[in-house]
């Protein structure tokens, strides 16, 4: 603990307490303070906190001496100021402050040059949301020997000097997010910021400035880079880490940045601690073999890298070797590209637990797409135009628990297609083409607890459904949420009567873990009752569940291992008899 934290606990004590000003857009005073001091907190050098919410500060002597005399406060925040024009006597007898946060305030012009120079222990400094459009070269000098966190985001900053931030050798987060810079000084991440570990310039328009070569190479204990939204081009030698030296970056984010390609050297050299790359939503349209310096850098390289997200890119192909070398990542985005086939490029990535592949309108999967995936947990397949067999396309995903095949344009799904997926427990078909399931197709997952379908009858873009095979759920004991959104319908004639005996059939099903169906409304564990419907549709009546809700009422059915198929028509319905299992 540093020798000023010691010196403030002791004089502490346990007297700790807290001032609050909501102000309401009115003048904050001395005589306001002072009131509330002697109401809240007794005596002057009890007060460690102040909270000023709303409060109107102008330029005057008063500004300077409004909290004179409060010693042992270490927090300070001033939020909301509809006119703020700070005093460098407001910090006077505050050399105790550890955070500072000015947020959400108007400031018409900006700090005194040496507005912090009474503050020297403070440690994080929070000075976001206020029209700021410069900072004064001087105003964070004295401070480097304790300020760890310094955020100056959300302004109109349009630039910074170099010699703003030398000195702060204690300083690990830099936030420069959502300002105006169009460029950066050289030297900004100069050899004072040897302990910078996190790093942010998001959302600036940098259009036409180049990061150079070696950007980063005096701050060798960085671990965090965030670039996203902030146009700037890279130099053609361009590399995170300079050569020969050692990385401790863990996190590199490039999304929204309008790039096109990926710098042959930016990933060349050492990135031994890397775990995330991020770069959605650019304008790549290919992945290169060894695009991320994972084939032929040393072995230790990418063996820490868990996570690779290419979502929201125009992609149209993967080179056979893209992912060469990435054998521990766990998960991959490659959602709405225009990728057209996967064959064989996945077969590195044999620890692969998450890939995301929805919105891929023109999507093949070819027989060996999944081959090497047998640890794959989680497969995400919506809305990618699928229409063929998916028969052993899956056999090799021993450990999958969901599968989203949801908004494709399945007909037909094989009785084999789900075979090797003994551990899944979601399965969403929702908005496919189906008009049959085959009876064997959840024989061997018995573990799946969510079956989504959403059936509509004639209803274009959703499956119709009008029967379903004897025993299809019989293996599904413990499902616990069944989606069919509207039962079958009955078989109507010309003048819409039903037709004798169209919409009565009886299937051998145990459905006695069922929770939850039709968006919640089927229950277990309820008494019988002898009560008829309310009116509207006769929807499925299961066995081993209390209570379904069909159309408009309510219906009650016995504990028995049956389920009748009826359905409705604007004729009303036929009443189920007695020897149906159901009251």
């Amino acid at each position: 603990m540093k020798l000023a934290s010691l010196f403030a606990l002791f004089a502490l004590g346990n007297a700790e307490c807290q001032l609050d000003f909501d102000m309401e857009g009115k003048m904050l005073t001395r005589e306001i303070v002072l009131s509330q001091i002697a109401a809240d907190c007794n005596e002057a050098n009890n007060v460690t906190s102040i909270y000023v919410l709303n409060a109107s500060l102008p330029f005057d002597n008063e500004n300077g001496t409004l909290f004179e005399g409060l010693f042992q406060v270490q927090e300070l925040a001033i939020w909301y100021s509809p006119n703020l024009q700070l005093s460098s006597r407001l910090l006077e007898d505050q050399d105790n402050l550890k955070t500072i946060m000015f947020e959400h305030n108007n400031m018409p012009t900006s700090f005194p040059a040496d507005f912090f120079s009474q503050t020297p222990y403070v440690e994080t400094l929070m000075i976001q949301y206020n029209n700021l459009t410069s900072i004064p070269p001087t105003l964070f000098a004295g401070m480097g020997s304790y300020l760890e966190f310094l955020y100056l985001d959300s302004n109109l900053i349009s630039e910074f000097s170099a010699e703003q931030f030398i000195d702060l050798r204690w300083l690990e987060t830099l936030i420069l997010d959502n300002n105006t810079l169009t460029t950066l000084p050289v030297g900004i991440l100069n050899s004072d910021l040897a302990r910078l570990v996190y790093f942010s310039i998001e959302y600036n328009p940098l259009l036409t400035y180049t990061l150079p070569r070696n950007f980063f190479e005096n701050v060798t204990s960085i671990t965090d880079i965030h670039l996203d939204g902030t146009p700037l081009q890279f130099a053609p030698d361009f590399s995170f880490v300079s050569e020969g030296s050692y990385s401790y970056i863990e996190t590199i984010s490039m999304s929204n940045m309008g790039l096109s390609s990926i710098p042959a050297t930016m990933f060349a050299n050492r990135l031994d601690r890397l775990t995330t790359i991020t770069l959605e939503n650019n304008l790549l349209t290919e992945i290169p073999e060894n695009a991320f310096g994972c084939a032929s850098s040393p072995s230790a390289v990418c063996q820490n890298l868990v996570m690779l997200m290419l979502d929201y890119n125009p992609l149209t192909s993967l080179h056979a070797l893209a992912f060469e070398g990435m054998t521990y990542l766990e998960t991959l985005g490659l959602q709405s590209t225009n990728l057209r086939s996967i064959n064989g490029q996945f077969f590195p990535l044999t620890h692969l637990k998450n890939l995301y592949l929805s919105n891929t309108p023109s999507l093949v999967l070819e027989p060996a797409a999944f081959a090497s995936q047998s640890l794959l947990i989680n497969l995400d397949l919506e809305n990618c135009g699928l229409t063929s067999d998916l028969a052993g396309i899956f056999d090799p995903l021993i450990n999958l628990r969901q599968l989203n095949l949801r908004n494709n344009l399945l007909t037909t799904l094989a009785e084999t297609s789900l075979f090797g997926l003994t551990l899944l427990s979601s399965l969403d078909l929702e908005f496919n083409r189906l008009t049959t399931l085959p009876s064997q197709l959840f024989n061997r997952s018995v573990l799946l607890t969510q079956l989504l379908l959403n059936n509509q009858t004639n209803v274009l873009g959703t499956n119709s459904l009008s029967s379903l095979p004897l025993g299809l759920f019989n293996p599904l004991s413990i499902l616990g949420t069944l989606d069919m959104d509207t039962p079958p319908r009955c078989e109507q004639g010309i003048d819409d009567t039903v037709r004798p005996g169209s919409c009565r059939s009886i299937y051998t099903v145990d459905f006695s873990g069922t929770r939850t169906m039709w968006g919640g409304y089927v229950l277990s564990g309820l008494e019988p009752s002898p009560d008829e419907p309310a009116g509207g549709s006769i929807g499925w009546i299961i066995a081993g569940v209390g209570l379904v809700m069909v159309g408009g009422g309510f219906l009650y059915t016995r504990r028995a291992k049956q389920v009748t198929l009826n359905s409705d028509s604007n004729a009303g319905y036929t009443p189920l008899r007695e020897a149906d299992n159901v009251i």
